[in-house]
This record gives C-alpha cells, structure tokens and sequence, in this order.
C-alpha cells in the first residue's frame, strides 16, 4: 500500500465518497492491494507464480464486477444523494416523488392550520 494512497484516501477520499456514494479510487488501489496480498497468502508459499497472478487476477476481477453491481465504482458516473440513491434512477424517482407528496401533504395542513387560527374570529361569528 503506498502511503500517497494511504493518505488520499483518509483525506480527499473520503469527501470524494460522501459527495458521490462511490469508493475513492485511492480506496480501491487500497482494496485491489490487500485483496492481492490475501489471495497470495492464501495460495501458500509454494504456489506457482503464474497460478498467484491469475488468481489475483480474478480476485480483483471479482471485486470490481461486486463494486459495479453496487454501483459504488469509482468509474460510475451517477450522481448519489443521500436518503434518495441514484439520481434519474427508479428507485430515486418513487422515493422524490414520495417527498413531493409529504411536502405538499404538510404544507396543505400547515396552510389549513394558518387560516383557521388566522380567520377564527370570523368563523365564531358566522
């Protein structure tokens, strides 16, 4: 793991992660190299060489296929907001148009609220 890398992602990774909902490219180089070192590890010390690299190979492969799936690669160009996912998404779509509602649902009794306490002598009178 380089310490650049290391660094990267502790600082500006972690804002690029919270803007975007997507793992920092620092994080995923991070990622691929443990992720090499444990499948390395796991193959023993007497693994074949070529053997290592086409396991890490897939490992990491694996990894990315997962990360895409999530739609959490570095690379996806979708925007993330909180509470909501995706942005032009379905999911993203029924959860606005959910909030949409509820705001007008609050707003029309607030409004309801307002003019009765604002027109309640009116209303005793008539």
């Amino acid at each position: 793991m380089s310490l650049t890398d290391t660094i990267l992602s502790k600082t500006v990774g972690t804002v690029y992660s919270a803007f975007t909902g997507h793992v920092d490219p620092w994080q995923l180089n991070n990622l691929h190299e443990d992720l090499q070192n444990e499948t390395a590890q796991a193959l023993g010390p007497d693994a074949d060489p070529a053997t290592v690299a086409v396991a890490q190979t897939q490992a990491v492969s694996q990894q990315d296929d997962d990360l895409k799936s999530q739609k959490a690669y570095p690379d996806s160009i979708a925007l993330r907001l909180p509470f909501f996912g995706e942005i032009g998404s379905e999911d993203f779509l029924k959860k606005l148009e959910h909030g949409v509602y509820v705001v007008l649902a609050v707003g029309a009794v607030g409004a309801t609220a307002y003019f009765a306490l604002k027109f309640r002598k009116v209303l005793k009178e008539s």
